[in-house]
């Protein structure tokens, strides 16, 4: 069963429905095509009111990340530590996400290139990472 989309009326509402449908979307401004991340109602180059979401690719390169060692949720207590990345989306103006890497970590730095999935979580459908093989 899916939890990935919020309540329709949130900013955001379109990538979270993207992500259970198994896409991801971005949010760009209709008039002036700047990318807007985190999303806003409004553009913050041109006042344009009129905002998309296009699908853009699953794939960036690792911008930053940190190592948690701390479990959030019971089911990360077997998992820590694990890398958290936040990944520039270079079909997104560069746009920057976070997300958890699944699978080997071996070779991430900054500057590695990754592809993301969506995975169901007990709370919402998420945006994971691995390294591009």
């Amino acid at each position: 069963m899916s939890h990935g989309a919020p309540p329709a009326d949130t900013v955001d509402a379109p990538f979270w429905a993207g992500l259970a449908g198994g896409v991801l979307r971005i949010q760009r401004c209709a008039g002036c095509a700047r990318w807007s991340w985190p999303p806003q109602w409004r553009c913050g180059a041109c006042g344009s009111w009129e905002m998309e979401w296009p699908e853009v690719p699953m794939e960036g390169i690792v911008h930053a990340l940190s190592w948690t060692r701390h479990p959030f949720s019971p089911g990360m207590v077997d998992k820590i530590p694990y890398p958290v990345l936040l990944v520039a989306l270079p079909d997104a103006g560069g746009a920057r996400l976070l997300g958890l890497l699944d699978g080997p970590a071996e070779g991430l730095a900054i500057g590695s290139r990754v592809t993301g999935f969506p995975q169901e979580t007990p709370d919402h459908t998420a945006l994971r990472w691995q390294l591009a093989r």
